[in-house]
Formats: C-alpha cells, sequence, structure tokens
C-alpha cells in the first residue's frame, strides 16, 4: 500500500485481521514482530468506518476522528473496499 497524506507518499503495510482489526506499519525491513514493518497506527474498528472507493488502485477508510488515503499498486482498491464493508455488516450488522 502507499498512504498518501496531502503531498507526501508513503509505502505502509495494511493488515485486516479477522478479529477484526485494521493496522498498518513502516516499510521498515528490521522489525522485530516479523511483520515486516514497525508499527504505525491502528485504524478504529467502529460503526462509523466508512470505506470509499476513489479509483481503480485508490481508496480512503473515513473515521469520525480521520481519513486514510490509501493506494494499492496492483489496483485491488475496489476489493479491499468489498472486504471492508463485509466485515462491517458482520461486525455491527449494519450496512456502510
Amino acid at each position: 500500500m502507499i498512504r498518501r497524506r496531502g503531498l507526501l507518499h508513503k509505502k505502509r503495510f495494511l493488515i485486516l485481521t479477522d478479529k477484526p482489526r485494521l493496522l498498518y506499519f513502516d516499510e521498515n525491513k528490521e522489525s522485530l514482530d516479523g511483520s515486516g514493518g514497525r508499527f504505525r497506527c491502528e485504524i478504529p474498528w467502529t460503526s462509523r468506518l466508512l470505506p470509499e472507493l476513489k479509483g481503480k488502485s485508490v481508496f480512503c477508510i473515513n473515521t469520525p476522528e480521520k481519513s486514510y488515503t490509501l493506494e494499492d499498486p496492483q489496483g485491488h482498491a475496489q476489493d479491499w473496499v468489498n472486504t471492508l464493508n463485509t466485515m462491517i455488516v458482520d461486525s455491527f450488522g449494519l450496512a456502510a
């Protein structure tokens, strides 16, 4: 993934777990936990999480506090949005 923030673009690893939890990590190769990078943050998993498709490879994850704009260089943004929406419905019984 590439995290877009204004004019800055940084590579990140985005991980969606089955708990569900949404985590992202730096591209740091020297991680002690074997994740492939240094832990950056956990995106809050709430019923107000709103994934939004912006293009073939770009999507946003909106929370009440912050928006995360991410790019999947392989062009799978729609897959991410679909998976997140499915897990939100499974977790909270709500359609996003």
